[in-house]
């Protein structure tokens, strides 16, 4: 019945039809050949979503329509961004997400990729934040099946709601954390909500970090944790 239905149309609906599926044989043969990336940068404007990626020996660039998250899981899905060996140095995976492109939809899409990501770097006017959404996002890659090991976090130069950078992030971090630094811009007036529940995971050997003024923090607080 199919046949015969195909048989009444026209040369160019056939024609359609042709190249969808060569498309489709070429996606699935190329698919499991992902591109290996030390440094991934993903930030918006106008409308797109733009992917920056670095290898050892190139830089790719790829614009995205924002309103088409198949499209932005199938850009993200032809890379592997990870730890990678260049001229006798460790290179560590970094990803980092800028401004308006930070939103629950890209958190997610990155999430469900399993990277193995070494560093992380929000940078911006990341008002399209949750406090929600940037704690299941460390969650998830920090999971048992979430491949990362995020060692180094950078928060800088940004503008966010308030409450996003609260207890519930700070526990979300990897138990091998060695760098958290949270530099707001000069015209941000976030609130910081971290309290002294959470500073166990900040202040230990090897640590380096950096926060603004927390109005839930005291100097007791810091002292005591820092005892501990």
């Amino acid at each position: 019945m199919i046949l015969k239905i195909w048989g009444f149309m026209d040369v160019i609906p056939r024609e359609f039809r042709a190249v969808s599926r060569l498309w489709k044989l070429c996606w699935e043969s190329i698919h499991s050949k992902r591109k290996t990336l030390m440094r991934l940068r993903i930030t918006a404007t106008n409308g797109k979503y733009k992917l920056e990626g670095w290898s050892s020996v190139s830089c790719k660039c790829l614009e995205v329509d924002q309103r088409n998250v198949a499209h932005l899981l199938q850009a993200l899905s032809l890379v592997e961004l990870t730890d990678i060996e260049w001229r006798g140095w460790s290179c560590y995976s970094s990803l980092w997400l800028g401004g308006e492109a930070v939103t629950r939809e890209l958190l997610v899409a990155v999430a469900v990729q399993e990277w193995p990501i070494t560093s992380v770097k929000l940078f911006g006017n990341l008002q399209n934040v949750t406090a929600d959404s940037l704690c299941e996002f460390f969650e998830r890659i920090h999971g048992v099946d979430g491949g990362a090991e995020v060692r180094n976090i950078s928060i800088l130069d940004f503008e966010l709601p308030d409450g996003v950078i609260c207890d519930r992030l700070i526990n979300a971090m990897h138990s091998r954390l060695s760098q958290f630094y949270v530099l707001p811009s000069l015209l941000s007036v976030s609130e910081i909500s971290i309290t002294e529940q959470s500073l166990h995971r900040l202040f230990v050997p090897n640590m380096d970090v950096f926060l603004p003024r927390c109005s839930h923090l005291s100097c007791q607080h810091l002292e005591s944790s820092i005892k501990v």
